[in-house]
C-alpha cells in the first residue's frame, strides 16, 4: 500500500512538473522577444503567441502544449495507472500555476486537448469539431474553447463513460471555464478579441 501511495505521488508530481514547462514563454524568449505574459492579452498560450509573434510560432506552442498534456498522462499511465485522471488535473494545474515561472502560466486549453485525446479520443474529436465550428462562426477563440471543453463533459455522459471519467471531465471543464472569467466578461460587454491571422485587422487587449 505504501508503495502504491509512493507511485501515486510520483505520478502527480511528474504531471505537475511537466505542466509547469510553458512553451509560450520559452519560445518567445528564445526568439529574443519580451516575455509573452507582458504582451497583448498577457496569456502564455498559443493564441497570444500567434497574435504577437505569428502563426508559425503560435502553431508550435499549440503543438507543444498539446503534447505536454498527452505525455504527462502517458507517463502517469506507465507509473501508476489509477493516478491517470488525477495526473490530468495535476498537469493542468502545473500549466496554470507553473512552479518554474512564478506560478503564472496559461489557460490550459491546448494541454487539455492532449489529455482528452489520451483519455477518450472519440469525445475529444467531438469537442475539437465543436471548437472549430464555434471559432469559424464567431472568431472567438475563448468561446470556442469553453464550449469545446464543456462538450467533452457532455459527450462523456452521452457516451455512457465511467463515473470517474465523467467527474474528471466536469472538474476540468470548470477549471478551464473559470480561467476564462475575464473573457466571459468581455464577451458579455462586446469587447472580446475576434481571432484573425491578419494582425493588422485585429485589436488586442493591452
Amino acid at each position: 500500500m505504501n508503495f502504491e501511495i509512493f507511485l501515486f505521488g510520483i505520478s502527480i508530481i511528474s504531471a505537475y512538473l511537466i505542466g509547469s514547462i510553458i512553451p509560450a514563454i520559452l519560445i518567445s524568449k528564445l526568439h529574443g522577444k519580451e516575455d509573452i505574459r507582458n504582451v497583448g492579452s498577457k496569456s502564455a498560450g498559443a493564441t497570444n503567441v500567434t497574435r504577437a509573434l505569428g502563426k508559425r510560432l503560435g502553431a508550435m506552442v499549440f503543438l507543444f502544449d498539446l503534447l505536454k498534456g498527452f505525455i504527462a498522462i502517458l507517463t502517469a499511465y506507465f507509473i501508476y495507472r489509477p493516478a491517470v485522471l488525477y495526473s490530468g488535473l495535476a498537469v493542468i494545474i502545473g500549466h496554470i500555476f507553473p512552479i518554474f515561472f512564478a506560478f503564472k502560466g496559461g489557460k490550459g486549453v491546448a494541454t487539455s486537448l492532449g489529455i482528452l485525446i489520451f483519455i477518450d479520443w472519440q469525445a475529444a474529436l467531438i469537442s475539437l469539431i465543436v471548437f472549430i465550428i464555434i471559432v469559424l462562426l464567431t472568431r472567438y477563440i475563448s468561446l470556442g474553447s469553453m464550449i469545446g471543453i464543456a462538450t467533452f463533459a457532455v459527450s462523456e455522459i452521452l457516451l455512457n463513460r465511467t463515473t470517474e471519467t465523467i467527474g474528471f471531465a466536469m472538474v476540468l471543464s470548470l477549471i478551464i471555464i473559470a480561467k476564462h472569467k475575464n473573457n466571459i466578461l468581455r464577451l458579455l460587454n462586446g469587447t472580446e478579441n475576434r481571432f484573425s491571422l491578419n494582425k493588422s485587422k485585429e485589436h488586442v487587449h493591452e
